[in-house]
């Protein structure tokens, strides 16, 4: 097990709790019963927890793999990027500029870092508009 699991192991609902409280677009944005869903998936199911820090652990090779595909001929595939405003902003569609030839972006206002469990609504606009 690594350092971080077994530092959060026990105590999802602190590391958790926090990061849903600090990276959302306020603290009561995620609603209760969906953190406290989420926060009893991660204690209930080991691997769960393993999964939710992979992302961090992959940097180091998908940081190169990034640079490789902005390299390279830009994917011809329609895209849909969204971020919160109060997060990630305009750096997702930053980021797909560089990689696609065609995408729409929305930048949901008075949102953080968790665009479907803050603002539903205008994510699932969002997603009809594109899809249709």
């Amino acid at each position: 097990m690594a350092v971080n699991e077994a530092l959060v192991l026990g105590r999802e609902d602190i590391y958790f709790g926090h990061q849903f409280a600090t990276k959302a677009g306020s603290p009561e944005a995620v609603p209760l019963y969906a953190r406290q869903f989420y926060i009893e998936q991660l204690r209930r199911e080991p691997d769960a927890l393993r999964a939710s820090f992979e992302c961090y652990r992959a940097l180091d090779i998908s940081i190169p793999q990034h640079q490789k595909l902005r390299d390279g001929p830009k994917l011809r595939i329609p895209c849909l990027g969204f971020g919160g405003a109060m997060a990630v902003g305009d750096g997702v569609a930053h980021e797909l500029k560089q990689l696609v030839e065609r995408f729409d972006f929305v930048k949901i206002e008075e949102c953080g870092h968790y665009p479907a469990e803050e603002k539903p609504d205008v994510l699932l606009d969002a997603l009809v508009n594109f899809l249709l």
